[in-house]
């Protein structure tokens, strides 16, 4: 409730633009956040755009009984034609890619895709899903309509549901990159993706803001391009085979399939020996330009000096950051002024906008000071110009998590001896909990693969669903259905991911997920900083992941279940270890105290927050809009002069607006206040005192100020003037 209504004063009273919540699991921030934020666009005639980082989220708020559109709808505050889902191109079926496809799928796959064109509603692959079809990320290729090259057909699902992207729509649920392509996108001069200037944004999961928004502006080449230049011009050959052969040595010694590549000394070298060959061909080449002698040079002229400029930007260090990224296949390129662009972009969200960022973990501190001022470093706002609040929930960490970390764990970083220690703990921790649900989260795709090789082959009666074998969304639906199922995940599961009850009682990460070193977002945030600043950078950014991931477990107040670290460092480093007891885990170091029992009957005696009107803070909130005046108030509450005031003049500020009166008043108490009111009701010919709303408004302290301030009279006795605009 108090979250509400902070949202609420910051949208209808306050003249700051940005708005900071930190709110952990079970505070219910997306409904909290969505009705005082539709309750305002409606009055002030104001669309909104909510983003969040992932496709998992953005379903759950908008599909479904228990979505919060359907809760919202059922209240009135909405309706499904408001409402747009907004995803990516990629998460949209096209019907011409599918036509071209056609002979791919099975003939029960082609009529369950038949009856989906249909009867769809959202034309994406989730729904997609529901109709029956397994599809695995190869798969959808055959069908997403990222493949499409033209479609013309008025039947397509994923083209006509993206029509209404820049439709009038109340509320556009999208991904925070689509809204940073977009906002990009205008300042281009180019059409943006959704409307970009609704009134109000509101950015969920906001600690991945920052790094989708280096994904969104990072200048990518595909290395492929060089297949063209090789068939043109052998003689570079040789020397892209020594930059290739180079580089895939770097790419198996990071035992990685899908992160980033620093390109360092060694690789830079071939490069510079590549660049001065494509340099000689270029020179040679424009020769053959001028007389005319070679088929379309320009487009190879292009090409060699766009591959030109890649090479020049990842041999400058001190103007570019660079890297490849291994799932793409692609070069990276971006401006080492990369942090100011992010803050001027963040700047340029407010311009015609209000703008809340929410998470659980906005702030890595418990101390409210210490989280602001880290908000400050973090978005280099001045504290005068937003608002921070943090909030707590009813979750007791201590008696609803039975956090453990093995005691012998090897200190060594050989890869494989770790992830044989986590087979071996995802063991014991898979038979412990025989009839409930575990997560196993890893921090790489290399340690994914291999701890989802060891759980299939070990446990055969038990339903195994690994990332990448189907959509996030369908592997949720299916961990949360069959209740002793285990689910393996990385990346997008670390957040965003909800499985309350008995489906989730397990818990286990491989190790703390602390950035790589060859991280491109942080060599640009660890620019210009000492050695001591570094550190403290990928200290906060681990334990903001962390706590993303401990989050899976517990999410509602009866919720329990066991959460493992297999990380040596829990245990021995200090600060670690620090906060976790800060944050309420209580760090065992055996499995044989583990008594579910016990902790079922702990939580069975958890006292719920009891409602107390006295310690909620209400704002009085005048809304815009006659039909739907707002005052959100408790009972019995004494109000402040100031308060009393500063409401008073707002309503007035109103009359001035709408009966275009020239009014002055005294305010030198609470008295005054309401007087004013009464006098220019009852002496002005355009306001009826009988239906005056102020009378029910007004913020009274109690019952018996009510009922003494309705028997005021009118007092022309100096109190107000009034003088008609009109001539």
């Amino acid at each position: 409730m108090q979250l509400s209504l902070d949202v609420a004063d910051f949208l209808y009273n306050s003249n700051k633009k940005y708005m900071f919540i930190d709110a952990p699991v079970g505070t219910g921030k997306t409904l909290g956040i969505l009705i005082p934020a539709l309750m305002n666009a409606k009055d002030t005639k104001k669309q909104i755009v909510y983003a969040t980082a992932t496709r998992n989220l953005q379903n759950q708020i908008m599909i479904g009984n228990n979505s919060e559109i359907n809760i919202l709808s059922k209240v009135n505050l909405i309706n499904s034609f408001q409402s747009v889902l907004a995803m990516g191109k990629n998460n949209y079926f096209c019907q011409s890619v599918f036509e071209e496809n056609k002979k791919k799928f099975s003939p029960e796959e082609i009529k369950a895709i038949n009856e989906f064109i249909k009867n769809n509603k959202y034309g994406t692959k989730d729904e997609l899903e529901s109709y029956g079809i397994n599809l695995s990320d190869n798969r959808w290729k055959l069908l997403s309509l990222s493949k499409s090259k033209s479609c013309g057909l008025i039947t397509c699902p994923g083209h006509e549901y993206r029509k209404r992207f820049l439709s009038n729509q109340l509320i556009t649920v999208t991904n925070q990159s689509q809204l940073i392509n977009s906002i990009n996108n205008s300042m281009s001069g180019n059409n943006p993706i959704i409307n970009n200037n609704p009134g109000i944004i509101i950015v969920d999961e906001a600690h991945d803001f920052e790094s989708n928004f280096l994904n969104c502006i990072e200048t990518e080449f595909n290395i492929q391009n060089f297949s063209q230049l090789i068939r043109s011009y052998p003689e570079i050959k040789n020397k892209y085979y020594v930059f290739q052969t180079k580089l895939q040595e770097k790419i198996r010694a990071s035992r990685s399939k899908k992160g980033q590549i620093k390109f360092d000394d060694d690789i830079k070298k071939s490069i510079k020996e590549l660049r001065k060959c494509l340099f000689d061909i270029d020179t040679k080449l424009q020769k053959k330009i001028r007389n005319s002698q070679r088929p379309n040079p320009l487009l190879m002229n292009s090409l060699l000096e766009e591959t030109e400029k890649v090479f020049a930007a990842i041999i400058n260090d001190d103007r570019y950051t660079s890297w490849y990224s291994i799932e793409n296949k692609t070069i990276c390129i971006t401006t080492n002024d990369f942090v100011d662009s992010y803050h001027k972009f963040i700047k340029q969200l407010s311009i015609k906008n209000k703008v809340i960022f929410m998470s659980g973990t906005l702030a890595t501190k418990n101390n409210y000071e210490d989280n602001k001022r880290e908000i400050v470093q973090e978005w280099t706002l001045k504290e005068n110009k937003y608002v921070y609040k943090k909030y707590s929930n009813e979750l007791d960490l201590t008696k609803q998590v039975y956090f453990y970390t093995p005691k012998d764990l090897s200190e060594t970083k050989r890869n494989n001896v770790h992830i044989s220690e986590v087979n071996n703990y995802s063991d014991k921790l898979i038979n412990l909990l025989k009839d409930s649900g575990v997560l196993i989260l890893c921090t790489s795709y290399e340690s994914m693969d291999s701890i989802a090789e060891y759980v299939k082959n070990k446990f055969h009666n038990r339903r195994i669903l690994i990332q990448g074998e189907r959509s996030t969304v369908k592997l949720s639906e299916e961990f949360k259905k069959c209740t002793d199922s285990i689910l393996i995940g990385s990346g997008s599961f670390f957040s965003g991911f909800s499985v309350p009850g008995k489906a989730l009682r397990g818990l286990l990460i491989d190790k703390l997920p602390y950035p790589v070193p060859d991280d491109p977002l942080m060599r640009l945030k660890s620019k210009g900083i000492t050695k001591k600043q570094i550190k403290e950078l990928y200290l906060q950014t681990m334990l903001k992941k962390l706590e993303q991931g401990l989050g899976r477990l517990i999410r509602k107040k009866d919720d329990y279940g066991v959460a493992m670290i297999i990380d040596p460092r829990v245990i021995s480093n200090k600060d670690i270890n620090d906060w976790l007891l800060e944050k309420g885990y209580k760090i065992h170091q055996s499995l044989n105290d583990y008594d579910p029992t016990s902790i079922k009957l702990n939580i069975d005696n958890l006292k719920s927050n009891v409602y107390n009107q006295n310690k909620i803070n209400i704002p009085v909130i005048f809304s815009e809009k006659k039909t739907n005046q707002i005052e959100l108030k408790p009972q019995n509450k004494i109000y402040s002069l100031e308060e009393v005031q500063k409401w008073t003049k707002k309503y007035m500020s109103e009359l001035r607006k709408k009966n275009k009166l020239n009014i002055r008043g005294n305010y030198r108490d609470k008295r005054a206040c309401f007087q004013t009111l009464v006098n220019v009701y009852s002496t002005s010919n355009e306001l009826d005192l009988k239906n005056a709303s102020f009378y029910e408004e007004f913020p009274y302290d109690n019952e018996k100020q009510r009922e003494n301030f309705k028997r005021i009279s009118c007092n022309i006795s100096g109190t107000v003037v009034i003088t008609s605009s009109k001539r």
